[in-house]
């Protein structure tokens, strides 16, 4: 079972990527890219996660289509999300199309 611990909220407090993106200074370019390809806007920013005994940090997740990107994560911790029925994705190897693809016909809400 994967537990948020720790998030910025984006989906109930901003309208779309664009009023978001002052929150990615570190991640140059990647609200403009998921904006770009019409990637609906996730539900939660900076995360930490709790996998079991593990604590995992993230970057985005969308809770219902169970997808996490993240920047900086062990092979067994890469494991542990996909063990659990997460989809884990790394924002440097970041594919939109397929994020996209995942994303179609799963609402958040």
């Amino acid at each position: 079972m994967v537990k948020v611990l720790k998030s910025t909220r984006l989906k109930d407090d901003y309208p779309n990527w664009d009023e978001a993106a002052a929150l990615f200074d570190h991640y140059d370019g990647l609200t403009k890219a998921l904006a770009d390809h019409g990637i609906p806007l996730a539900d939660s920013f900076e995360l930490q996660l709790q996998v079991g005994e593990h604590r995992l940090d993230a970057i985005l997740l969308w809770e219902h289509a169970r997808i996490v990107i993240y920047e900086t994560l062990a092979q067994n911790e890469k494991a542990l999300l996909t063990n659990a029925g997460w989809t884990v994705m790394d924002v440097s190897m970041l594919d939109v199309n397929r994020l996209k693809n995942m994303l179609v016909g799963v609402t958040n809400g």
